[in-house]
């Protein structure tokens, strides 16, 4: 590789060649990791120049892991220094960080360069299926009765609790959908000039105020079922 040139020594074999496309701020960035048997190095494009950021020593790193985040990854390792993210990556380069966590780990616990095999992803036994990521959970073989009998056993000893928080809810909701109705009566039929009816003004300005104490008294009773 030509970013490695004049870099690497007589002994130095390049195991991984891994894209590093976020920086710290999610922005995209065009930098890489190389791995070798010995390091793992940090280069970064600049206005077409390639320049070293970072390297570590293997011999000094414990582990590293390929953590998976929201809309991103990175990759830490455990060195002397404590935990340091020296990549962060889109989703789409997971699979081959995998890869590499699993053989680099191995290769610092065991120094036995091996062949770099595929990471094969985990397929349910009966539908041969692959499981979503990091669960071993086939959502099609799944037992979905199991797992509302599951849920109602949790749910049981707070059923009206769970009931009662729900009719705040739906009496929430329909306070909510009560009031643009008093509102646009207000609007369309009350507030004219030639319409002198105090009465119904009073009626529905009070049933404004009435809906809107309502919505706040049961948010604060939800707010304490709730804690």
């Amino acid at each position: 590789m030509s970013i490695t040139k004049n870099l690497l020594a007589a002994d130095e074999t390049i195991l991984f060649d891994l894209p590093s496309d976020l920086d710290s701020q999610g922005e995209i960035i065009n930098a890489k990791i190389i791995v070798t048997n010995k390091r793992i190095m940090r280069f970064e494009v600049d206005n077409k120049q390639v320049k070293l950021v970072s390297e570590h020593n293997l011999e000094n790193i414990d582990k590293i892991e390929a953590q998976v985040l929201v809309g991103n990854g990175r990759l830490n390792i455990w060195s002397d220094e404590g935990i340091i993210c020296i990549s962060r990556f889109t989703l789409e380069h997971q699979p081959v960080y995998s890869v590499a966590e699993l053989y680099i780990n191995r290769y610092i616990k065991d120094k036995i360069l091996r062949p770099i095999e595929p990471l094969e992803q985990e397929r349910c036994p009966r539908c041969n299926r692959p499981f979503r990521q990091n669960t071993r959970i086939c959502p099609v073989c799944i037992d979905k009765r199991k797992i509302l009998g599951r849920l109602w056993a949790i749910m049981q000893p707070h059923f009206w609790t769970v009931l009662g928080v729900m009719a705040i809810f739906w009496l929430n909701s329909g306070v909510n959908l009560i009031i643009p109705q008093i509102q646009r009566v207000l609007v369309d039929d009350v507030l004219k000039p030639q319409l002198k009816d105090l009465r119904l003004l009073l009626i529905l300005v009070g049933g404004l105020a009435l809906g809107r104490l309502t919505n706040t008294l049961l948010s604060i009773w939800r707010g304490r079922k709730m804690v």
